[in-house]
């Protein structure tokens, strides 16, 4: 009779043996554990310079003037980056929030959703681009504007200089006139 082959080895009876991983998987599996440490950290990181919220408080309807103080109107929109950026430098400052009140009676006007009285009264107001900040009067007359980013030093002293002024000179689109002449009509 012919000689059998030997016998396969039988697997354990617990399951297949459990093999140290090569060096070479080591490395990778090392590689991976780091990089997902990194992206962990850098996702903490990220969180923490999340802006906190706007310490100025706006109103979200315009009523017209309030009083004797002058009405600060801010157009933005959630898509607008500069405005972004603006409500993640500036308006989270105390210093800026303290610079708007009590001095101003603070309206943001939304133009992210098509609203046709947002939209009416910045067509009223001539603007064109947004960000853009508007002071207006007592009576309801214009009496500065800012457009486009500004930091909180800048925003600052276009507060102050249109907190303590009376009708100003502007500058609109690069033409200088006087309000209070407008104001007053033909002598």
């Amino acid at each position: 009779m012919p000689a059998s082959p030997p016998p396969a080895a039988a697997a354990p009876a617990h399951g297949p043996v459990a093999r140290r991983p090569s060096a070479r998987r080591r490395r990778v599996l090392a590689a991976l554990l780091a990089v997902t440490a990194a992206l962990g950290v850098a996702l903490v990181v990220d969180v923490s310079r999340q802006p906190g919220p706007e310490r100025v408080v706006w109103a979200d309807t315009f009523d017209g003037s309030k009083g004797s103080v002058p009405t600060l109107v801010r157009f933005t929109a959630d898509w607008c980056p500069p405005c972004r950026r603006m409500r993640a430098e500036v308006f989270t400052r105390e210093d800026v929030a303290a610079a708007v009140s009590p001095g101003f009676h603070a309206v943001s006007v939304d133009l992210t959703r098509p609203d046709a009285a947002a939209r009416a009264l910045a067509a009223r107001h001539g603007v064109e681009s947004i960000p853009s900040f508007l002071v207006l009067g007592p009576d309801g007359r214009e009496r500065g504007r800012l457009v486009g980013y500004a930091d909180a030093a800048r925003f600052r002293r276009f507060l102050d200089r249109h907190r303590r002024a009376g009708p100003t000179t502007l500058a609109a689109a690069g033409v200088a006139r006087t309000v209070a002449s407008a104001a007053a009509g033909p002598a």
